[in-house]
């Protein structure tokens, strides 16, 4: 665009070379690239100059003030049209900015691909120590030995002299042979009694599992479940299970397995102990010779009928007898409660992990609302985010409303 140029003389008196600096500069204007319609050199500190050159903008303003406005005009509108792009352009990445904020499904979906991975992960991890270990000692299940075989010795049921003789006498009409035998089933049944505390031990290792267990569960960083619920170890197992079963939730039947599991003395071992009782302690099965006495001088066993130190004797080794093979018998199992935990576990993690369709069950039961909202506190907060982004939409819209080009366009 050309616009109209004056170039004024200032005070040639004062300054003798400034008509010349103007005359220089008029002759090389076009050189200099400044485009005007006119040039003159005038001392403007004479009011009659500075009229006339006044007077050649006014005239040249008069003769072409349409065009002029129609160039501006054209150039604003130029420029609104830039700014109207620009603005399109920053609202469009402004639609986007928060389009996933509050959206669920998003988050779900990234989410439950956290936690699937770190349960698989953790248990695997918990699985492959167990199979190191399951041919360790089971601590729990050692001590409980230990106790009972304290407890063999320190109660073994063998009655006094004085009760063998008010036996012999009161219930076995007189036999020492009769009160032998007859002390050898009570004896059978108080043995018998301490190693049913073997249930203890056995238990207490798998309630120890079902802890340890749920630390992995609650300790997830990618899915609190520890949230649905206050309770921990087995407690917490039962707490799943019965959400589970609420839910007609197939993830219930490996729940439910490893929270009821129960390791019984009766069920694993009892066979062992009772073979040794039906061995050495069963009247029926004894040999008679139990009550033989090898005479030194002719090497010949004979029967004798002996007194009630005899009898008692008798009682003492057998007993140490069959303890002894009871704790044999014992220390082969003491690595077994660690296999047991070993395949519980196995069993555990194939009905929840590897089961068909079992991810979609997981997905099903997860996705409910009261249960993701604690698993995912993030889910709570959600709601806030909505409104966020609601209100966010909203300005959006009225910007982008007010961006349209055709409301901007103020030229024909």
């Amino acid at each position: 665009m050309t616009v109209n140029s004056i170039i004024p003389n200032l005070n040639a008196q004062q300054l003798k070379d400034n008509s010349k600096g103007c005359e220089t500069l008029q002759r090389t204007i076009r050189e200099n690239h400044i485009e005007v319609v006119n040039c003159v050199i005038a001392d403007c500190s004479n009011p009659d100059r500075a009229n006339q050159v006044l007077e050649l903008i006014l005239d040249y303003l008069v003769d072409n003030i349409e065009d002029l406005d129609s160039k501006y005009a054209k150039a604003y509108q130029d420029h609104i049209e830039i700014l109207h792009k620009d603005l399109e352009t920053d609202l469009q990445k402004a639609s986007k900015a928060l389009a996933g904020f509050g959206d669920e499904d998003q988050l779900f979906v990234e989410r439950f691909k956290e936690f699937k991975e770190e349960l698989s992960d953790s248990l695997e991890k918990f699985l492959k120590k167990l199979r190191k270990d399951r041919e360790t000692v089971d601590p729990y299940f050692k001590a409980k030995v230990d106790t009972v075989m304290k407890a063999c010795q320190s109660d073994p049921g063998i009655p006094g002299l004085e009760e063998i003789e008010r036996q012999r006498t009161d219930r076995f009409g007189g036999s020492y042979r009769s009160t032998y035998y007859g002390s050898i089933a009570a004896m059978r049944a108080n043995l018998s009694k301490h190693f049913l505390s073997l249930n203890e031990g056995l238990q207490q290792s798998v309630d120890q599992l079902k802890s340890e267990v749920t630390n992995v569960l609650v300790n997830l960083k990618k899915g609190h479940l520890g949230n649905l619920t206050k309770e921990r170890d087995a407690k917490f197992l039962g707490v799943i299970t019965e959400l589970l079963y609420k839910y007609n939730n197939q993830l219930e039947l490996g729940f439910r397995t490893l929270w009821e599991s129960q390791v019984s003395y009766e069920g694993l071992i009892i066979h062992s102990i009772r073979q040794h009782f039906d061995d050495e302690l069963e009247p029926d099965l004894i040999n008679n010779n139990t009550l033989s006495i090898t005479n030194s001088e002719s090497g010949k066993s004979q029967v004798e009928e002996f007194n009630q130190q005899e009898v008692k004797n008798r009682l003492e080794a057998l007993h140490k007898k069959v303890v002894i093979k009871c704790k044999q018998t014992l220390d082969q199992w003491l690595t077994e409660p660690s296999q047991i935990r070993y395949f519980i576990i196995g069993e555990f993690f194939d009905r929840i992990h590897y089961a068909k369709d079992i991810g979609d069950q997981w997905r099903t039961f997860l996705r409910k609302e009261e249960i993701r909202s604690k698993v995912w506190p993030e889910f709570q907060r959600l709601k806030e985010h909505q409104k966020i982004q609601q209100k966010w939409q909203n300005l959006l819209d009225k910007a982008i409303s007010s961006n349209q080009w055709k409301s901007m366009q103020f030229l024909k």
